[in-house]
């Protein structure tokens, strides 16, 4: 007998918790206390499977209540559609590759400076349940008040990750950072979601749609202000420039698992968010067309102006995890320039914005998988050599096959090359955006900033392949004794490189579900947009009688099998030998290290100018307050009590000079003074 989806989905959450609850009671065992709660995740990830499966096949998906505040009018009610499964499946997915991922990490006996021996790992394992557990319940949830309660309970256990290893400074700091910045986008969202529950007396989604629309009606400035402070909230999360400028800071100190659940999963719920508040409230309340496209427009060119100045960071920046925060905040724009592009066309082209939502919706997943990717193939370098710096890395391709070959996927993923994953989020924004350019004419430019973000993400890609597995090693380090790393950590990279190749050949796969997700949460009917569509490819309609553009992942994948074999026949036609010989060095005797390009020399002819273009974005020091005398009570009353105590001590410690005849002259006396008070006492 199934289990119903409401009990999965209860069950789902039980599971997560427990997890949380077995990493306190086996802390001390790291091994045994990561299996066991990565066995907790993949309970949790089937049941989770199965409410999303029920959802899925349920008319208003997946819907059950389990109490209500009379008080304030707010319930506790879960909503699984699918939007919501789509998100929810990423994050179990994710979450079971990272967790499992963690036990080979963070063991102290094959990472090399790894920081962990004799570490109570619950301070690991405990938090990253609760994260899974915030993200799951914020996609489930469609109360506004519980909603905002799982969003803040989802940034807590984040920052407790981030400072995982607190001894650092750099990692306070980054912490401090993070919680700040991402704590005042949060008071953002608190207080557009207090007035929409002032304006609507109810915290359910319905009733905060109808406040909206009649703040709309009758106080625009008011509903406008509330829709700016939400989406500044969730776009901080995202890791839209400039409020997402805590990623640089946060990935870098945050192990490599944490990295990849919060880059491939966390930032992506701001997107969630944008889209529930968006396109779930503001859309379906009736601002007028002309709002819409000022709000769509708004956040798409916020969108293009992340994708450049993060893709310009990455390229110019050589620590591998620093490289791939940046690289975050410019993939974070293209989903919010795809969000933003459909918002514009909601009522002027609707089958545009559809594909546009169905793009956003695709590259969420496919930037989930390879940017996931990514941060553990840099956590297993690291794991490896004991370093993310890209300049004292290289020819690790030999030593490291599997690692690179799927580093490799993940870039070409990243950078859009078909057939990846990340391909086929990319050319369906661009055909909205291309195809709509001559009735807005700042979407040609938007789809331009797409464009120029893709080279960009090749050129950063390549440097840190390059840079990595490439080439000679450097100068003074020992990388000879270099390893693949455990099983453990090489079957999440594979399986997620797997993933990559999976959605970018099986186009229907997401597009299917997201044209699905665009009519729930949207409810604009669009027809058919996608006439074809299945395992051989795709073909969109959004102009005209015929199919406005077509991919056919499988083709493109036989033209490339037909190339190589192409090619490897050439080269064996003539019968050479293959020999293996040194480089040419222009008639030079010079050391491999010394031809090396390091990655400070990538693009070094624009190094200098692209290094201005991002500027750092720091905290403001806090001045040092001064109180008044009387106030000061360290000053008069804890400095002076510290004080006679210090003399007292001073006094205590005189006889102890050090010379036993001094020593028995004391006992002597002691005694004498004992004997003494023993005879006047027993008179």
């Amino acid at each position: 007998m199934p289990l119903p989806g409401g009990m999965s989905l209860q069950l789902m959450f039980a599971a997560l918790l427990g997890g949380a609850v077995i990493a306190l009671i086996l802390g001390r065992r790291p091994r045994i206390c990561g299996w066991a709660v990565t066995a907790a995740v993949a309970v949790a990830g089937a049941l989770g499977l199965n409410a999303g499966a029920t959802a899925l096949g349920s008319p208003g998906g997946l819907v059950f209540s389990l109490g209500r505040v009379g008080l304030i009018d707010a319930a506790l009610t879960f909503r699984l559609d699918t939007l919501g499964v789509i998100f929810l499946w990423l994050a179990l997915a994710v979450g079971l590759l990272c967790t499992a991922y963690s036990v080979a990490h963070l063991d102290p006996q094959s990472a090399r400076s790894s920081g962990n021996e004799g570490r109570d790992l619950a301070g690991y394992y405990a938090p990253l349940m609760l994260l899974l557990t915030g993200m799951a319940a914020v996609v489930c949830i469609s109360d506004l008040l519980f909603f905002f309660a799982a969003w803040e309970f989802m940034s807590l256990p984040a920052y407790i990750l981030i400072i995982y290893h607190r001894r650092r400074p750099q990692a306070l700091r980054a912490g401090l950072k993070y919680f700040v910045m991402t704590h005042l986008g949060n008071f953002g969202i608190q207080i557009g979601i207090l007035m929409l529950y002032r304006h609507g007396g109810s915290f359910s989604f319905e009733a905060a749609r109808l406040g909206l629309s009649q703040l709309l009606a009758s106080r625009p400035f008011t509903a406008n202000a509330i829709m700016a402070l939400v989406a500044l909230g969730f776009m901080t999360k995202a890791g839209i420039f400039p409020m997402g400028d805590w990623l640089p800071d946060a990935h870098p100190e945050a192990p490599s698992p944490i990295s990849a659940l919060l880059s491939g999963v966390m930032i992506k719920l701001g997107a969630y968010g944008i889209i529930r508040f968006f396109l779930g409230l503001f859309i379906p309340a009736g601002p007028g067309a002309g709002t819409l496209v000022v709000w769509g427009l708004v956040l798409a060119g916020w969108g293009a102006l992340s994708i450049l100045l993060g893709g310009i960071a990455a390229a110019v920046n050589s620590d591998a995890k620093r490289l791939l925060a940046y690289s975050s905040i410019s993939q974070a724009g293209c989903v919010l320039l795809s969000i933003g592009v459909a918002v514009a066309l909601v009522t002027s082209a609707p089958a545009a914005a559809a594909l546009a939502f169905v793009g956003a919706v695709v590259f969420v997943v496919a930037d989930g998988l390879h940017k996931s990717l990514l941060f553990l193939s840099a956590g297993s370098v690291r794991h490896r050599t004991g370093t993310t710096d890209l300049n004292e890395l290289g020819a690790l391709a030999e030593r490291m096959p599997l690692t690179a070959a799927t580093a490799a996927v993940g870039v070409l993923s990243v950078a859009g090359i078909p057939p990846m994953a990340g391909f086929l989020g990319k050319w369906l924004i661009l055909q909205a955006a291309l195809l709509q350019a001559g009735a807005q004419p700042l979407l040609a430019a938007y789809a331009v900033a797409a464009v120029v973000g893709s080279v960009l993400s090749l050129a950063y890609g390549l440097k840190y392949v390059g840079a990595t597995f490439v080439g000679a090693a450097p100068e003074g380090r020992e990388l000879t004794e270099v390893t693949e790393v455990p099983r453990g950590m090489r079957v999440p990279q594979l399986l997620l490189a797997a993933g990559c190749v999976l959605v970018g050949v099986w186009p229907a796969l997401l597009i299917e579900p997201g044209l699905s997700a665009w009519g729930e949460v949207a409810a604009v009917g669009v027809g058919r947009p996608f006439p074809q569509l299945g395992i051989t490819g795709v073909a969109s309609q959004i102009t005209g009688p015929g199919p406005s553009a077509a991919f056919a992942p499988l083709l493109v994948l036989v033209l490339i099998a037909v190339a190589c074999l192409i090619a490897w026949g050439l080269s064996r036609a003539g019968r050479a030998r293959i020999r293996q010989v040194a480089g040419w060095q222009a008639g030079l005797d010079l050391p491999a290290h010394q031809l090396r390009v390091p990655a400070r020399g990538y693009y070094w002819p624009v190094r200098r100018y692209l290094q201005r273009v991002y500027p750092q974005i720091g905290l403001p020091r806090i001045p040092e307050l001064t109180l008044p005398a009387i106030l000061d009570v360290d000053r008069w009353a804890f400095d002076r009590l510290a004080g006679l105590a210090r003399w007292i001590a001073r006094q205590v410690g005189r006889p102890h000079t050090g010379r036993s005849q001094a020593y028995v002259a004391w006992q002597v006396l002691g005694a004498a003074a004992v004997m003494v008070l023993l005879a006047v006492l027993s008179r």
